[in-house]
């Protein structure tokens, strides 16, 4: 929280009664501080959601660790959430990207303002009798809320895309401490020679937070913390009977205004008291290709640019780098100085980034 106070003066009083005068005017410099006190509670808007183009490197933290010390539960307001003591274990990457860019007949279907994100999840925990791959969950953002419009996904090779007939409201927009909301969501989607795949389920979420969050990248000054319950059955309709998979999980995100996208996140997945952590992360990159030409200038040489076997590049001081796909995946990392090789013969020909120093440059491999 963050106070302005007014200045204050007083003005002398030559005669008075002692315990009047103090009772008085002690009352008197309550009320001035009161109404010189601004309070700056945190909101977070519609401006404060991705869109189409950013791309979020997470590093992942272990899920046993944070499931037993349990310091990612404290609610409240003025919550000091340290959380900086739990050591990475790996790396993940939200890239949010055109429906086009998945299928170009997504465009169309999701419309030009939809913004698709590759779902790290399964549908019906992985049961169901068929090949259902590259699935892409699909929002939009509007000035009341931020929402899972749409889902698209690969069966038996083919694009199969739905759009929800509930739409899943992530956030209620604006988000103040204490806001709470609950929503139902729903999709299907007709498969033939299958049947009917859906999803219904209800979401229900309140700010719960708000304060400091401290993680290993770095420290959050006015964070709201937003606890969301999900519920929901995954179903396989067809001529021999209906199939259903429920699952229930809870979701903490982490916000703060600019950042785009959680600084931290925890999910913990089965029933309430029986629940266990499945994932836990915090952000430890932002790139974003509508900003590409906003970075610094360019410290380093990367040829030959197109590449085919080795990519070579010259940083000046030691750095961390990374190598990432155009769906915003993570590669290759590591820390490099001065003359350097990067053999990129296994990789598909493409466009890629790669990334140092917070710059992004582009290549192509042939």
């Amino acid at each position: 929280m963050h106070f302005a106070t007014n200045n204050l003066y007083i003005h002398p009083v030559k005669h008075y009664n002692e315990p009047h005068f103090m009772k008085k005017h002690l009352f008197s410099l309550c009320g001035s501080l009161l109404a010189g006190v601004t309070l700056h509670a945190q909101t977070i808007t519609a401006s404060d959601m991705p869109s189409a183009g950013s791309t979020f490197v997470f590093s992942t933290v272990s899920v046993q660790d944070m499931q037993n010390s349990g310091a990612y539960l404290a609610a409240g307001n003025g919550i000091n959430w340290d959380l900086s003591s739990f050591a990475p274990s790996g790396n993940d990457t939200d890239a949010y990207v055109t429906p086009g860019s998945v299928n170009g007949a997504y465009s169309l279907f999701f419309g030009f303002n939809a913004f698709g994100k590759e779902f790290a999840g399964n549908i019906g925990g992985g049961m169901l009798p068929i090949s259902i791959e590259d699935i892409y969950d699909f929002y939009d953002v509007q000035s009341n809320q931020f929402r899972r419009k749409g889902i698209g996904m690969t069966i038996t090779g083919l694009p199969f895309p739905a759009l929800y007939t509930q739409p899943d409201i992530v956030y209620e927009l604006p988000l103040s401490f204490s806001d709470t909301y609950t929503h139902p969501f729903e999709f299907q989607l007709a498969v033939p020679t299958l049947g009917t795949l859906k999803r219904n389920g209800v979401r229900t979420s309140v700010v719960d937070g708000s304060g400091t969050l401290i993680t290993p990248a770095g420290t959050y000054n006015n964070c709201l913390r937003v606890r969301s319950e999900i519920t929901q059955v995954d179903s396989i309709m067809t001529q021999f009977g209906n199939f259903g998979f429920p699952s229930e999980s809870v979701e903490y995100t982490w916000l703060e205004a600019g950042t785009k996208a959680p600084v931290f996140s925890v999910t913990e997945t089965g029933a309430a008291g029986q629940s266990m952590v499945t994932e836990a992360k915090y952000m430890s990159a932002s790139l974003s290709t509508s900003v590409e030409n906003c970075f610094a200038p360019v410290e380093q040489q990367l040829f030959p640019n197109p590449a085919t076997d080795l990519l070579q590049f010259t940083i000046p001081v030691e750095q961390d780098w990374q190598l990432i796909d155009m769906n915003g995946r993570l590669l290759r990392s590591g820390k490099a100085t001065g003359m350097s090789r990067l053999d990129i013969s296994t990789l598909e020909p493409g466009t890629y980034f790669f990334v140092n120093n917070k710059q992004k440059h582009t290549f192509i491999k042939q």
